[in-house]
């Protein structure tokens, strides 16, 4: 009865469980009053004949000329209408600023919450959130979760004080804290830079770049001799809006002396994405020898069939066999001309 009272509903009810349990169902459905109560009416008739309550309700009838958004709004109890904002809110996912770091965290035993989790990071390091991955199916936990804390620092005090220190009661393993896919590219605001001349010098680059803002660090892809390089660079901004406006001003746009071709700018690939694109190269390169005929490349299946001449020097082997050729009438040749010598010495 107690429920029924707080969420605003008519306390005018028999005391009896059926109808009580009854009554406490269409509340469910209606869920605090926060749909209209006209598209309830129906259940709500029948729950007053099998549950035989006397109930005190006033129903508004829906006009279509009315805004439904109103009707609703004065359908809910005034508790409803208070809890309502707060609701939302809760189920709105929270804005972390740009600095803030999330982190991948495994082997977390099942059976923890978010908020022993929370209160077990927070003895070392600042965090906003903790949110546990779960199955899609079960909704329950899979094992692990990401931390989301303030700033880079404080993940890094997380990272130090948990990865693989901390076996937690019903893990079989350590804990596994680390920044999570793409964390760190995105904190580095790092760049890949391609189309760079093959005689290029670390320092045109630096300043080339330097024009849009402060480089922490920068690395020239060299060849084997470190005398050229293979035409593409990494680089580390201070900020985010510095690396921006170096692909802005420069993606497409600007071409260095000694190239032909603009450079290219753009974020540089997580872990992640280097390990699907190589995945993907690795799975063409499959689907290419498995279409290839092994008569028209021999060399790649083993050792040439009888018979073979290979079309790029065919001209080398009609050179081979016409000396071969030579040789075998040469040979012979000497053999008749040493016949009669041995049947006089014979006949002698």
């Amino acid at each position: 009865m107690n429920r029924l009272i707080i969420s605003g509903v008519p306390a005018t009810v028999e005391h009896r469980a059926a109808g009580v349990q009854n009554f406490i169902t269409v509340m469910d459905s209606l869920k605090l009053n926060m749909s209209a109560v006209d598209q309830e009416f129906p259940l709500l008739s029948d729950l007053s004949v099998q549950g035989q309550m006397s109930l005190s309700w006033k129903v508004l009838p829906f006009s279509p000329s009315e805004d439904p958004s109103l009707e609703r709004e004065s359908s809910r109890s005034p508790r409803a209408r208070e809890t309502a904002p707060l609701m939302a809110e809760a189920h709105m996912p929270r804005k972390h600023s740009d600095d803030s770091v999330k982190l991948f965290v495994g082997q977390v035993p099942k059976h923890m919450t978010e908020t022993q989790l929370i209160a077990m990071f927070k003895e070392f390091a600042l965090v906003d959130e903790v949110n546990i991955i779960k199955d899609k199916a079960t909704r329950a936990s899979r094992g692990c979760c990401f931390v989301i804390c303030p700033s880079m620092e404080e993940a890094d005090k997380a990272v130090d004080a948990f990865h693989n220190n901390r076996t937690l009661p019903g893990a079989s393993s350590p804990l596994q804290v680390k920044y999570a896919d793409g964390e760190l590219e995105r904190l580095e605001h790092k760049l890949f830079i391609g189309m760079l001349p093959k005689n290029v010098s670390e320092g045109e680059v630096t300043t080339l770049l330097s024009q849009y803002g402060t480089l922490k660090d920068l690395q020239i892809l060299r060849g084997a001799s470190q005398q050229t390089s293979k035409g593409c660079a990494f680089v580390k901004y201070e900020t985010k809006e510095q690396a921006v406006a170096a692909i802005e001003g420069l993606n497409g746009k600007h071409k260095m002396e000694g190239s032909t071709v603009p450079l290219v700018l753009k974020w540089a690939d997580t872990e992640k994405e280097r390990q699907v694109r190589k995945a993907q190269k690795a799975q063409s390169l499959g689907s290419t020898f498995a279409n290839v005929d092994p008569s028209q490349h021999p060399s790649l299946f083993g050792a040439l069939p009888m018979g073979y001449m290979s079309p790029y020097n065919g001209y080398g082997y009609q050179v081979c066999f016409i000396i071969v050729l030579a040789f075998a009438s040469l040979q012979y040749f000497l053999f008749l001309s040493c016949v009669p010598f041995f049947a006089i010495a014979i006949w002698h």
